[in-house]
């Protein structure tokens, strides 16, 4: 995750929130789909890189709304 905290700080940009999300849902998806434990396996660890994508941008939102808010 800190590494994609340090890419989301250096580009910016709201696609890291649609990106993740669109590939945490694709590999949900295909997670029921599923026919081997290998398989699972790597959606799992796809769904642990798209939840690694997402986070940074998800603290870094929710983080200026509270600060905005408490001005």
């Amino acid at each position: 995750m800190v590494p994609m905290g340090r890419l989301y700080d250096m580009i910016g940009g709201k696609w890291f929130l649609v990106l993740g999300f669109a590939v945490f849902s694709t590999s949900m998806f295909l997670l029921t789909s599923a026919a081997s434990f290998v398989s699972v396996v790597a959606l799992a660890l796809i769904m642990g890189c798209a939840y690694a994508t997402l986070l940074p941008f998800w603290n870094a939102l929710m983080a200026r709304d509270i600060y905005l808010r408490a001005r």
